[in-house]
């Protein structure tokens, strides 16, 4: 009866987030919310390193999940190959990531188009890149484990939900799991250029306290950034498939076949097609 109640109250919850994530998506603007000091493009400044001090001990079970690479010199790069799909098709794929959030995307069948945003200078390689790239780019970079944990000394706001969230929506007492941990961030998103303020939803694995999934709406449409197939390399884990639907519709996919962790590197890889 006890774990009954637990999960109805846990899906009032979740119904209050969602409503909350509408609200905020429609009526707030970035301008009305205080967050830290940010360049011109709205992207708060980030340190270098996520110092766990600074964590609250819950999000410091999230930085640990993943590795020491958001902590300490020499394992600042993650390079992920494999494949991208989307409702055109596949195509080989190469995802880089780079502390403090730079990132980039290169595609086969559009060598001349990568999705590049470089951190340090808070800039765009295709400035007039296509909403759907940003979208993409937005997937890729703010709704993933790193940019949650930046996000702490980044100036966003977070707000712990609870945990032992269920993954249905059913209220019987024979659920076996997986159950997750909620919290609730609000800042400006890196990917888009328009100095975009949102509110998300961030589910992690209360048993692995790795990500699953990110949630939150744009304008109108309902979206989920999915992680998954988790696997560890050198004792730092990254996901080995992220999904992006909208209103339940997958619009891409990445999947990695091949990683390598490394040292930061100041190569141009973050300055533009190269």
């Amino acid at each position: 009866m006890m774990m009954r109640l637990l999960s109805e109250c846990q899906h009032k919850v979740v119904r209050a987030v969602v409503g909350i994530l509408l609200v905020l998506a429609a009526l707030v603007p970035a301008t009305q919310i205080g967050l830290a000091q940010t360049t011109n493009s709205g992207t708060a400044l980030t340190s270098l390193y996520v110092n766990p001090k600074r964590l609250p001990s819950i999000a410091r079970a999230y930085l640990n999940a993943i590795g020491t690479r958001l902590q300490v010199p020499g394992q600042e790069r993650l390079v992920l190959s494999g494949t991208y799909a989307d409702s055109s098709g596949s195509t080989s794929a190469q995802l880089v990531w780079q502390a403090p959030g730079s990132i980039r995307l290169d595609r086969a069948n559009k060598p001349s188009l990568p999705l590049v945003f470089n951190a340090t200078a808070s800039t765009f390689a295709a400035p007039n890149m296509s909403a759907t790239d940003a979208d993409i780019l937005e997937s890729l970079l703010d709704d993933t484990a790193e940019s949650f944990l930046y996000g702490y000394q980044g100036g966003y706001a977070h707000r712990f939900l609870g945990g032992l969230f269920r993954a249905d929506s059913d209220s019987s007492g024979d659920y076996k799991g997986p159950w997750y941990e909620l919290t609730e961030a609000t800042g400006h998103v890196k990917a888009q250029t328009a100095g975009i303020v949102r509110a998300k939803a961030y589910y992690f694995d209360s048993a692995t306290k790795l990500l699953v999934k990110t949630m939150y709406v744009n304008g109108g449409t309902r979206v989920t950034t999915q992680f998954s197939n988790w696997t560890t390399r050198t004792g730092q884990s990254y996901p080995g498939k992220i999904i992006r639907t909208e209103n339940g519709t997958t619009v891409f996919s990445f999947t990695s076949t091949a990683a390598a962790i490394a040292p930061l590197a100041n190569d141009g890889t973050f300055l533009g097609s190269n």
